[in-house]
């Protein structure tokens, strides 16, 4: 039997407006700056943006993006980008000592404020020894 352990994983989120605009399908829309940040979810991280566990990160932006698919190696595992909308953003966790990668689903929103965090829990194998 695999032991499995819970990996907490919070995605911060930033945002602020430009002073740009965007008209898309007739209607204008503010651009923003956004950033989204992978960080360590586990109460007492002395350093949240560390996370020695995973090996990379994949952001799976909108199809509107150009280079959507975003790969990130070492720390901080972080996506920058500028545009008008909401999307789900998908990421893509490669553990260190794990074969398969989890992924999930972080809302990428501009409703919460311009700073905002979500707890993410993934499941995963446990290592061995």
């Amino acid at each position: 039997m695999v032991s499995e352990c819970d990996v907490p994983l919070v995605v911060q989120t930033r945002h602020q407006q430009t002073g740009r605009s965007v008209v898309a399908s007739g209607v204008e829309y503010s651009l923003r700056k956004w950033s989204c940040t992978l960080l360590d979810g586990r109460p007492r991280a002395s350093n949240a943006a560390h996370l020695p566990y995973i090996k990379e990160v994949e952001f799976v932006l909108h199809e509107t993006f150009d280079n959507r698919h975003r790969v990130v190696r070492r720390p901080p595992f972080r996506v920058e980008e500028e545009g008008w909308g909401e999307f789900d953003l998908v990421v893509i966790v490669h553990f260190v000592n794990c074969p398969e990668p989890l992924q999930f689903i972080h809302d990428l929103n501009f409703h919460e404020g311009e700073l905002y965090e979500k707890k993410h829990h993934l499941v995963r194998p446990r290592p061995p020894p």
